[in-house]
């Protein structure tokens, strides 16, 4: 804990692509409610599917 403590802070990077690529690489099948509607808006149903989307400003 100490050596945490002493650590230096990383600072956010703003990345250089707004590009995502999102994959799905594990399925379960008793998820929480709102995970599997953000899977659902992402159309990624299925275990190893994916998905480009644009990152916006809020992530």
């Amino acid at each position: 804990m100490k050596q945490r403590g002493k650590r230096a802070k990383s600072a956010l990077v703003e990345p250089k692509s707004k590009l995502l690529f999102i994959i799905r690489i594990q399925g379960q099948n008793d998820m929480h409610p709102k995970t599997k509607k953000i899977l659902y808006k992402l159309r990624l149903m299925k275990i190893f599917s994916d998905v480009f989307a644009m990152a916006s400003e809020g992530i």
